[in-house]
């Protein structure tokens, strides 16, 4: 266990974007093998201003697309991965 906490500290301290770090966060909060909705979780990491949105009118879409780039490069790194979309 002691490996694996190693490993992902170190892939952790080497993400450049805080989002990134922040939205890997956000998803330990849910518990263990849980399937988190892409679109809940960008909306959910909007929420709590952890993609910055900006002041210009379509800044809510600017945030989802930062979204969908942040889990997309967590996924790209092995820090998320696809789901289970089955009951």
């Amino acid at each position: 266990m002691k490996e694996v906490l190693t490993l992902l500290k170190f892939s952790f301290d080497r993400l450049k974007d805080t989002s990134a770090r922040e939205c890997l966060l956000y998803c330990a909060l849910f518990p263990e093998d849980h399937n988190i909705d892409i679109s809940q979780l960008i909306e959910y990491c909007v929420g709590e201003g952890l993609l910055e949105r900006g002041r210009h009118p379509d800044s809510i879409d600017r945030a989802r697309n930062r979204g969908l780039i942040t889990v997309t490069s967590l996924k790209a790194d092995c820090l998320l991965e696809d789901g289970n979309n089955r009951g």
